[in-house]
């Protein structure tokens, strides 16, 4: 279904498809639907350019393509890092006054005393 042929045949049979509420594609139309826009995915495509070239909403397109029967997007695993501690704080107030190198305990206290 990658060929060109392929695609404008399935183009030809869309654009006979009255769409409208209530007026269902059939699932034999939809499934070669998901088949060409995943070889237009696969080409590079998004799912807006893929909706313009079948002429189907790409939000339909994408349902259709990640509904059930689809294939369960792949997961990977990833090592979570642990955030770095920070040793010291720059702290610049709204007016510029700029103090690094304090220490959390060293904004609390001067918090506490601007109150």
């Amino acid at each position: 279904m990658g060929s060109r042929r392929g695609l404008a045949a399935i183009q030809a049979e869309l654009r006979g498809h009255r769409p409208g509420r209530g007026r269902r594609y059939s699932a034999k139309l939809r499934e070669r639907v998901v088949a060409v826009t995943a070889t237009l995915r696969a080409d590079g495509m998004g799912w807006r350019e893929a909706g313009d070239q079948l002429g189907v909403p790409w939000q339909t397109l994408m349902r259709w393509s990640t509904g059930a029967g689809a294939p369960a997007p792949r997961m990977r695993a990833v090592h979570v890092a642990e955030a770095p501690s920070v040793a010291s704080l720059c702290i610049t107030t709204p007016a510029g006054l700029r103090i690094e190198g304090a220490t959390l305990d060293d904004v609390v206290k001067l918090l506490r005393a601007l109150r």
